[in-house]
Formats: structure tokens, C-alpha cells, sequence
């Protein structure tokens, strides 16, 4: 029993030592990045070089022109709507140019592309990548962006749809307002079949911003943006000459928050409005990436990776370096702190035998199974300290029972 206690104690003081460790380790970290002129050295020593070549259009903006970008990865299934949504804008035709690119598709996509570029009533160009490769949709809208003339870029993702108003309204909410670098707008969670669902929001509206937190209201600033990001991907427009100056989009990222990325860049040049209208066809569909994303808990492993790129991009940017240097240093630190918890579970979980194919649900199971196993321990501790104080009692009841009278006499001599 007393054996027990001495190793109770020991892990008690363990835990104290650890936890103390960890608070020096973060105040070091915080103090080395407020000494730090520009945050360089410290970004550089934890992160892969995120630097690009930037967007370079190769072509001159035209004036009231708007180029729709729809990247196609084996998209031969839903690509024909999402074109025909464009094809049935209240814009004219002239006014619209499609850019489809091709990544790298093995299932017709291109074929489908082919055959709706030799229909299209308006501009349609069908792009790819150098031998046919698959990168990734975050190269794959910035080749369409290179190759785009007009002076706004509209997202539209290859799976959704426009509605028709969609192109007009956001013309009209950018006219005459040089401020605004992107507009934003709200949409409908369909499934495959356009029937309405509940998004990953809790509503049936996509980009419905009100579901996520009081704090959160158009336009969107950059520390909500931060916080959480509503906007519905293929609602947003942006003046192409926006989209050159933050750089358009990354060469490589492993979790594509590419459009996380791109609205936290833009909300540095002007905060983000979101029209109160439905203006697009979000569909969820089991195969998507989103559902993927969140079904394996990427996000803080996603928000790690912007944060390295955005702050990489921001101290590079002298119009963002002093932003970025404070950006870096508030919030560097308690990124990696969290990591640095979640990985010696991480280890013991593979080290137990735990499968890395599991992912985040089996990392999650365990940690549901370390709980239980917790609080059975902590039941069975505090009935074992309460037996150990009856015993100690008993012991010592039958300890003074056992003095005899003249024991007594002879120890008060």
C-alpha cells in the first residue's frame, strides 16, 4: 500500500515537471520570437521554403469580362452542369470567358471538356498540365489564372453549380468600388441529385456565416477569416489584379486550403462582403474532398499548413511584413505547443500496434480508450487511498492497544 503511494506520488510530481517543461519550452519560443527582427530565421528553421513565382497573367484584363476557372479532376460525371450553369448566366455571352483545366484526369474528362468547348455560345478554353500530369487543384486553377483576360476571376469547382443571377450580381456588387479586392455570396447545400442537405455549417445555405459564431459578420476581415473561414468557394470573385498582387495560388499543398489561403491574402487588402444571396448549387457528395477533410480531422493539420504559407508570403510582402511579423509571433507558439502534445500520443498509439491506414479516427478511438482506462484508474484510486486510511487507522488503533501498562511505566522512566 505504501509502495503504491510513493509511485502515485512520483507520477504526481512527473506530471507537475512536464506540464513546467512545456511552459518554459512555449515562453522560450516566445521570447526567441519577439527578439526576432522579422520573424525570417524562425520561420525558415520550421518550415519548408513556400515561396513561389507569383501569378503572372499572360494576357491584358478586359474590360467587363469576367473569367469563370473550373479545375476538372475525373470530373466527367458532374463537369456538363457545372458549364451549363455558366452557359445559362444572365451575363452575354461575350462578356464571359470558361477556362476548364484538365489535371491530369483518367475517367473522359477531357473528351466531355472537348465536346462542350466546340458547343459553348461563349469564350471556352480547355487547358492542362505539361504531359498530362494530375498536381493538384491548387496549380491547376493558377494555370487558369495565368491564361485568364478578364478583369474579374470567378471559382466555380467542377462538382457545383451557378445560379443564373450569379456573374451579374457580382459584377454589380464590385462596380465602381476599386476598394474591394473579392466578393462573397451564399448558396444552397444540394446533394448529387440537387436536393437540399445540411452543409458542413449546420444549414441548408452554403457559406451561411451565421451559424458559426456571434462574432462573425460580413465583410470579412482577416482575424475572422483566421478564426474560421465561411465562404463557399464558388461564390467568390475576385478583380484579376487582386488576385496577381497576393500571388494566386500555391505550387504545393498537402491539405488544399488553397481557397482558406487565398481569402485570408485578399482580407488583407480589403475586408470580404457577402452578398445576402443565393447564388450557387454546393454539393456534398461522399466522395468529395471536404467530406474527407473533415471526416479525418484535418483541420488543425490544414491550419498549420496555411499558417506557414501565409506567413511566409506576408513577411515577404513589404505592404504585410510588419502584419506578418505579429501574426508569426502570436500565434507560432501555440501551434506548435499543441503539436508538440498530440504527438507523443500519436507515437504511442503506433507503438502500440495502432494502424497509421486509421488515420484520425483511430488515433481518436484510442484517446477515447486512454480516457476510460483513466478514469477507471482514478475510481480505483480513490477507493484504494480510502482502504489505506482504514488500514493506517486499524493499525494504529492495534498499535496502541498492544502498550501495556507497565510498558508505559517503563517508557516514562
Amino acid at each position: 500500500m505504501i509502495e503504491r503511494f510513493d509511485d502515485r506520488d512520483r507520477e504526481l510530481r512527473i506530471a507537475r515537471l512536464e506540464r513546467e517543461n512545456e511552459r518554459l519550452r512555449t515562453s522560450l519560443a516566445r521570447a526567441e520570437l519577439r527578439a526576432a527582427p522579422a520573424g525570417h530565421a524562425a520561420l525558415l528553421r520550421d518550415a519548408v521554403a513556400c515561396a513561389g513565382d507569383g501569378l503572372r497573367c499572360r494576357h491584358p484584363a478586359t474590360p467587363g469580362r469576367i473569367s469563370v476557372i473550373i479545375p476538372a479532376y475525373n470530373a466527367g460525371a458532374s463537369l456538363e452542369r457545372a458549364v451549363r450553369s455558366v452557359w445559362a448566366q444572365t451575363l452575354a455571352p461575350e462578356r464571359v470567358e470558361i477556362l476548364v483545366v484538365d489535371d491530369g484526369s483518367t475517367d473522359g474528362t477531357r473528351e466531355v471538356a472537348g465536346r462542350l468547348a466546340a458547343a459553348s455560345p461563349m469564350p471556352f478554353r480547355l487547358l492542362g498540365h505539361d504531359g498530362g500530369i494530375n498536381r493538384g487543384v491548387a496549380p491547376t486553377r493558377h494555370r487558369a489564372a495565368e491564361e485568364a483576360t478578364g478583369e474579374l476571376v470567378a471559382l466555380l469547382d467542377a462538382d457545383d453549380a451557378f445560379l443564373p443571377r450569379r456573374l451579374a450580381a457580382a459584377f454589380e456588387a464590385l462596380a465602381d468600388r476599386d476598394a474591394l479586392a473579392a466578393v462573397c455570396s451564399l448558396g444552397r447545400n444540394v446533394d448529387a441529385d440537387g436536393d437540399p442537405v445540411v452543409g458542413h455549417n449546420g444549414s441548408g445555405r452554403a457559406g451561411e456565416w451565421r451559424t458559426l459564431g456571434a462574432d462573425l459578420r460580413p465583410p470579412f476581415t482577416f482575424d475572422q477569416l483566421w478564426r474560421v473561414d465561411p465562404i463557399a468557394n464558388s461564390s467568390l470573385t475576385i478583380r484579376r489584379e487582386a488576385l496577381e498582387r497576393v500571388g494566386g495560388f500555391p505550387g504545393l499543398m498537402a491539405h488544399q486550403a488553397e481557397d482558406w489561403l487565398l481569402v485570408l491574402k485578399l482580407s488583407l487588402l480589403a475586408p470580404i462582403p457577402c452578398l445576402d444571396l443565393e447564388l450557387i448549387e454546393y454539393v456534398h457528395h461522399p466522395a468529395a474532398y471536404t467530406n474527407t477533410y473533415h471526416a479525418s480531422g484535418f483541420h488543425e493539420g490544414a491550419r498549420l499548413e496555411v499558417f506557414y504559407h501565409l506567413a511566409w508570403w506576408m513577411l515577404r510582402s513589404p505592404a504585410h511584413a510588419e502584419a506578418g511579423a505579429r501574426f508569426f509571433r502570436q500565434h507560432y507558439p501555440r501551434l506548435i505547443a499543441e503539436h508538440q502534445r498530440l504527438l507523443p500520443l500519436v507515437r504511442d498509439y503506433y507503438a502500440g500496434g495502432g494502424r497509421p491506414a486509421a488515420g484520425a479516427a483511430g488515433i481518436g478511438e484510442y484517446l477515447d480508450r486512454l480516457a476510460a482506462e483513466t478514469d477507471m484508474l482514478r475510481r480505483v484510486a480513490r477507493v484504494k487511498m480510502r482502504e489505506s486510511k482504514r488500514l493506517r487507522r486499524l493499525l494504529a488503533r492495534r498499535a496502541a492497544a498492544a502498550v501495556t501498562p507497565s510498558s508505559r511505566e517503563s517508557a516514562a522512566r
